[in-house]
């Protein structure tokens, strides 16, 4: 017996029946990971942003570093002070004042006047200290350097003669104040204060 095929086919499925799926925008823009324009603006955002941010920090530090580049002694000019601790009569070749010069560049401090007669303050006592100069039995006395946050610091001689000094300037640059340390005797000099100019007796 012939058998008829023509409608065997199987029913279509009814349209209305499956829900149609619906994609986001969002993940068919981010389906495309070689898309060059995906994700490029926040990423230039962010290098913005971050030179923006050091632009804002250079301009905070560079006032701060010029600010302590400013800080410096009178160019070439002479600093003098009077010990306070001078006794009367002094000794031959000595002096009751402390005689210094800065350097041209304004950042150096040398010794450059007579013995100064003035004390040591120990941890067992004390007496004369003679500072500078070319007396016998003198200490000697460093050179001075300023460093960019307006400290002054130096050392000379050697074992138990060894001084350092340390110190500050003031007053944009016209008055220091100074003290030196026996180091190895643990002694120490009164405070000492010079001003930018000559004084009576520092000729």
């Amino acid at each position: 017996m012939h058998r008829d095929t023509r409608n065997t086919a199987p029913p279509r499925a009814n349209r209305r029946s499956q829900p149609r799926l619906r994609v986001p925008c969002a993940a068919v823009k981010n389906s495309h990971p070689r898309n060059p324009v995906a994700g490029a603006l926040p990423e230039r955002s962010r290098v913005l942003a971050l030179a923006l941010t050091a632009v804002a920090i250079a301009g905070v530090l560079v006032p701060a570093t010029g600010a302590l580049a400013g800080v410096h002694l009178s160019s070439g000019s002479a600093y003098t002070g009077r010990s306070s601790a001078c006794p009367h009569p002094k000794l031959a070749g000595t002096t009751c004042v402390f005689k210094f010069r800065a350097s041209q560049n304004g950042y150096g401090l040398r010794f450059v006047g007579k013995t100064v007669v003035s004390s040591w303050a120990c941890r067992n006592g004390g007496g004369q200290a003679l500072l500078g100069g070319k007396v016998s039995g003198n200490d000697p006395l460093p050179r001075l350097v300023l460093g960019s946050d307006g400290k002054l610091q130096g050392r000379a001689g050697h074992g138990p003669n060894r001084v350092t000094a340390a110190g500050h300037i003031a007053e944009a640059g016209t008055k220091v104040v100074l003290r030196f340390d026996l180091v190895h005797q643990h002694c120490v000099t009164p405070k000492i204060t010079l001003i930018e100019g000559l004084i009576p007796g520092s000729h």
